[in-house]
């Protein structure tokens, strides 16, 4: 039993090293501008806006080598970018010209003005992940490096220390079996707190990328963002008891609702009629999307502003909870009115709070 009890924690020991190197030469190669590749597969690290927010700046990306002749309008691609440093540039694919592609930053106004041909394509995107964006944002707050460094690496020498003093611990098995019991428990309720830690990162950095967008959508200026994540921006809408305000995009379909708040059904922005308004809501109860619009009350106003700069406050008339499948929330209640719907879902995931707005005079 020893035995296998040495060899579990061996193998624990070696598994854990091997996965930090790993990551460790993943951020390296990230970080490097030269053509280095693992069994055809290259990380790096993105260094711009220009693709948020569903490619966060500091987020690692994957990308796999060749494939040109597979790519289609909406793939995100890699290539060589036409100037002296020739660096690596990461856009989606918007169209194509003569055998070669048209690319754009989601974030970008206007498309890049370097083809991507055979000569300057590297690969495509197999994998991405944000945490990395959130690791870099929260690292460069005041003591960032002791939440991000710090603590976690003294985490792991307690975490060892731990498992050689119950290695050598001779008294009774049944005593030693609630200790671990008790240090699983420990470790648990840890990752729990990380992964809230975690996810409040994450939702703090998406409402402050939203926002950064719909700011420079309201201004309507020559540079307007245009586009969020491949997506064409309507409008914005802007909840300030709540403290959201966010791009709206048009619904195609259930991933839009990852994105922003999507427009569902209704007539244009802003237009008679009623325009019906979705968002999520965040799983741990963090202030992302419509997560809070219980919040709002009679008489709480709405502020939408359209493609064309006009800004309508609408006025709270009605709150109340649906089923998801009660369609009548859909319809115009006032023949010739300005109507607004905010729906999202209720705590228990089950229902649909429905917030019923009209434009206040």
């Amino acid at each position: 039993m020893k035995k296998i009890g040495t060899a579990l924690n061996n193998l624990f020991f070696w598994a854990a090293l091997v996965i930090f190197v790993l990551l460790v030469a993943f951020i390296a190669l990230g970080k490097s501008t030269e053509d280095i590749y693992v069994f055809g597969y290259k990380p790096f690290i993105i260094a711009t806006g220009s693709m948020e927010t569903e490619y966060m700046t500091h987020s690692l990306v994957v990308i796999h080598k060749g494939g040109f002749d597979d790519v289609e309008i909406g793939d995100v691609v890699a290539f060589r970018a036409a100037s002296k440093s020739q660096k690596l540039a990461f856009h989606r694919v918007v169209s194509q010209v003569d055998g070669a592609f048209v690319t754009k930053g989601d974030n970008n106004s206007q498309v890049d003005g370097t083809l991507v041909t055979r000569n300057n394509f590297i690969g495509r995107e197999v994998f991405h992940s944000n945490i990395t964006a959130y690791w870099a944002q929260e690292l460069q707050k005041p003591f960032g490096w002791v939440r991000m460094i710090l603590v976690p690496i003294l985490a792991i020498v307690m975490f060892c220390v731990g498992i050689y003093i119950l290695n050598r611990w001779t008294t009774n098995k049944n005593l030693r079996r609630l200790v671990i019991c008790g240090v699983l428990l420990a470790a648990s309720i840890v990752a729990l707190i990380s992964y809230y830690v975690w996810d409040s990162q994450r939702i703090d950095y998406t409402n402050q990328k939203l926002v950064e967008v719909a700011n420079v959508f309201v201004a309507q200026n020559e540079d307007a963002i245009t586009t969020i994540n491949n997506r064409e921006i309507i409008g914005v809408v802007e909840i300030e008891k709540i403290n959201v305000k966010y791009p709206i995009i048009a619904y195609e379909n259930d991933s839009s609702l990852d994105i922003s708040i999507v427009k569902y059904s209704g007539p244009a922005l802003n237009e008679t009629g009623n325009v019906v308004l979705l968002g999520h809501r965040s799983a741990n109860g963090g202030n992302l999307f419509f997560t809070r619009i219980d919040h709002l009350v009679s008489g709480d106003t709405v502020k939408v502003t359209d493609k064309t700069g006009r800004t309508v406050n609408y006025k709270v008339v009605e709150y109340n909870i649906h089923t998801p499948y009660d369609l009548s929330v859909l319809e115009a209640e006032k023949s010739g009115a300005k109507e607004l719907t905010l729906i999202s879902c209720t705590s228990n995931l089950l229902d649909r709070y429905v917030v019923k707005l009209v434009k206040q005079d």
